[in-house]
């Protein structure tokens, strides 16, 4: 399932930001992939590379507001306008 991450931290260049973020979660998700092919005995190498590139994500997304959506079901950017104002607007009731 293809993701496209977004958290966008206070002062960031949201572009920027979301580029990187899509990346470090491509590294994850591949070296997560990489552990279960391993199955029941993976290699201390594999392990550290999860973790680190599972450490890179999760510094990535402390403090953020993280937006996730699959876009193989998201075909078009009306929906994706949609999605946020609901979101906007649940938040707005959380304060």
């Amino acid at each position: 399932m293809a993701r496209l991450t977004l958290s966008v931290p206070a002062g960031t260049d949201n572009n920027v930001t979301m580029v990187a973020q899509q990346e470090l979660v491509v590294i994850f998700e591949a070296a997560l992939a990489v552990l279960v092919a391993d199955g029941a005995s993976p290699t201390q190498a594999h392990v550290t590379t999860a973790n680190n590139a599972y450490t890179n994500v999760k510094a990535v997304w402390t403090g953020a507001v993280v937006v996730d959506y699959d876009r193989a079901s998201i075909t078009n950017s009306g929906l994706i306008d949609q999605a946020m104002r609901a979101l906007t607007a649940q938040m707005k009731n959380v304060r």
